[in-house]
């Protein structure tokens, strides 16, 4: 199950990527095309703004600290229906 769930996301990023080329060519690999061309004030408040939120965020900022110490956490969706309770199957 787990190989096959795999294989289906690999393949899909590779035809999603494939089309994303075969539309906008090779502006796709130049990192000129994701640079931003005049950075203001507000875009940069709102950049920080959005990384400090998701620093903020416990579930984030726990996550990297454990990664950092070597502790390794169940992902998300097993923690999820973990701690859901019983089903109501």
């Amino acid at each position: 199950m787990l190989k096959r769930t795999l294989i289906a996301l690999v393949l899909s990023l590779a035809l999603g990527f494939a089309g994303l080329h075969l539309v906008a060519g090779g502006a796709v690999l130049r990192s000129e095309t994701y640079r931003v061309q005049s950075p203001s004030i507000s875009v940069m408040v709102l950049i920080v703004a959005a990384f400090l939120g998701r620093w903020l965020s416990p579930a984030v900022r726990i996550g990297l600290l454990c990664n950092k110490a070597g502790n390794e956490l169940p992902n998300a969706y097993t923690w999820i229906f973990a701690t859901a309770g019983p089903s109501k199957r």
